[in-house]
């Protein structure tokens, strides 16, 4: 089973994920960013979206997905609903791919968005098993 809540920090917003494993934190973590994001409107998992990232550590392979999906959101107007993650040890570090699923925005169903400017390490928290989340992001 897996959470995310929202926590308010100043100038800054921040979630905290949790679940069995990393990766089920990681999908939590997406949830979150899409009520983030959207948080008049419901938004429905009608598309698909991939992101993949390697990183040499967890810290950075978080922070980069976070980044990529933002990316993701505001080139394509993606708003994420949740997804599938999947996390690889490689020879140089990390790798994650994610099978995002959501909507591309409309605004008379999800009302305004806020704009996410970047993923922060201030607070960074990775923990594997069972796995937890928690990042800041500059708003």
């Amino acid at each position: 089973m897996s959470s995310f809540r929202i926590v308010e920090h100043t100038a800054d917003v921040g979630l905290e994920a949790e679940a069995d494993t990393l990766e089920g934190a990681v999908v939590a973590l997406v949830e979150g960013f899409g009520e983030l994001v959207c948080p008049e409107g419901e938004v429905q998992a009608r598309e698909e979206r991939t992101v993949s990232v390697e990183a040499p550590d967890l810290d950075d392979l978080v922070v980069d997905l976070l980044d990529e999906l933002n990316y993701v959101h505001q080139v394509d107007r993606f708003v994420p609903a949740g997804g599938t993650a999947r996390i690889e040890k490689t020879a140089e570090g990390y790798r994650v791919r994610l099978q995002a699923t959501g909507e591309g925005y409309d605004r008379e169903a999800h009302g305004h968005l806020m704009e996410i400017k970047a993923t922060t390490y201030h607070g960074l928290e990775v923990e594997d098993e069972p796995g937890r989340i928690a990042v800041l992001f500059d708003v």
